[in-house]
């Protein structure tokens, strides 16, 4: 099952703070709610944020992309990207936003400085 976070579910005000829009917050999602093909294909996003242990129990991008195709038609599967950000810091907020925020706007901005 894949969810999409939207206005209030905490990875809006995450995904802001790094000068980013949020695409379900900006079509009027709210809160945490499954994912449709539809409503991600109309979102085309360029990025996609997902938890660490989600992307690993899914095989990785590659397997990602096989059990949820309608990711590879959006522009950040078109593009693979995909980024992960580790489960016990994404909701946990604390003295772990500084590194979560420089390390999302890293993934987003300057891929290449990340090891």
């Amino acid at each position: 099952m894949f969810y999409l976070f939207g206005e209030g579910s905490g990875v809006d005000s995450l995904v802001r703070s790094v000068g980013a829009v949020d695409v379900a917050e900006e079509i009027g999602w709210v809160g945490e709610k499954p994912m449709t093909e539809e409503a991600l294909i109309a979102m085309e996003p360029d990025v996609i944020l997902v938890m660490t242990k989600g992307l690993e129990s899914a095989g990785g991008v590659d397997g990602l992309l096989a059990a949820q195709p309608s990711i590879a038609l959006t522009p950040a599967g078109e593009r693979r990207r995909i980024i992960d950000v580790d489960d016990s810091v994404l909701f946990a907020g604390g003295t772990r936003i500084p590194d979560v925020i420089d390390g999302l706007a890293r993934a987003i901005y300057a891929p290449d400085s990340l090891a």
